[in-house]
Order: C-alpha cells, then sequence, then structure tokens
C-alpha cells in the first residue's frame, strides 16, 4: 500500500509483475496496513534495483535500501481473512517505516518457496498470488474512471485504486 511505480513495461511470473505486492506492511500481530488508515503510506515510494534490492524513499527520511533478511525469520502475517507465511526484512526496515508512519510496524516480504492459491472459484488450480488482495492483477481503464467521476461529486484519481495495469 506504498506509493505506486509506473513501469513502461513488466515482467510476468507466476505470481502477476514481478516484484508487485512481494512486500507487505504488518502491525505487531501481523496484520497488513493500508492507505486507508494510514494515508502516509502513499508518500512512501518503492523501487525496485535492476539487482533485485528494494529502495524506500519518503519525505524527510533517508533513503533505504532494504537488504533480504539472512535469518529468513518467518513469520504468520494476514491479508483480509488469509493467513500466509511472510519474512520478516528486520528491525533497521521495521524502524525506518515506524518513524515515517507514526505506528509499530514492521516489513514483510513473500517466500519465493511459498504458493497462497488465488480463491478457486474464480480462478484456475495452479493459480497463486503473493501480497494482493486476491487476484495477480487489478485491471482498471480510464473509460471506466472517467464514467464513475461523471457520477461522483467529487472526481477520483486513478491512483486511488492502485491499479497495477491501466
Amino acid at each position: 500500500s506504498c506509493g505506486g511505480t509506473s513501469l513502461p513495461s513488466a515482467t510476468v511470473g507466476p505470481r502477476g509483475i514481478v516484484g508487485d505486492r512481494q512486500w507487505m506492511v504488518v502491525d505487531d500481530t501481523g496484520e497488513f496496513l493500508t492507505q486507508r488508515e494510514h494515508h502516509r503510506m502513499s508518500l512512501v515510494r518503492p523501487h525496485l534495483t535492476d539487482d533485485g534490492l528494494l529502495e524506500l524513499s519518503a519525505p524527510g527520511m533517508p533513503a533505504l535500501t532494504v537488504t533480504p533478511a539472512i535469518r529468513h525469520d518467518r513469520v504468520d502475517v494476514s491479508i483480509w481473512s488469509d493467513r500466509c507465511v511472510a519474512i520478516d526484512e528486520g528491525p533497521t526496515v521495521a524502524e525506518w517505516l515506524s518513524a515515517f508512519l507514526d505506528a509499530r510496524c514492521r516489513l514483510v516480504r513473500f517466500p519465493d518457496d511459498a504458493t497462497r492459491r488465488v480463491d478457486p472459484e474464480y480462478a484456475g488450480p495452479n493459480d497463486q498470488v503473493g501480497f494482493a488482495d486476491g487476484f495477480s492483477f487489478l485491471l482498471a481503464s480510464c473509460a471506466s474512471l472517467d464514467d464513475l467521476n461523471h457520477r461522483l461529486a467529487s472526481p477520483l484519481p486513478m491512483n486511488r485504486f492502485r491499479p497495477n495495469i491501466v
């Protein structure tokens, strides 16, 4: 639920766009945090480097490169009603995020060797997802947003819906 990154192209893997929704900010109980409750998350800018490292930046904060956790401490986390396993990325990034968001939180990463299946009622038996709400791709069209905004008193921007394909 951090700020989005515009990509001219992307590589697609088994869980969707490679690197997308691979990390998640959670509270002390492992419950995911969102911009709905923590609006400042939208100001955190993640950037995936060419060598696969995650860089975080935010106003008034020093840039931080997240080095993948060496110990690979696994924790249970929640995304809506789903429980799954994650790798805690350690205290340095937890302190950075907690200071900026003014809330105790941690950064977790979806393990390469884990599988979170998509709801079989809406997908094939082998379809999987990382930390996305429920599906690998969230598609939105400009025409749909225009139609919605014609019905609203105050128009909404596309990034409000956090699609990964527009």
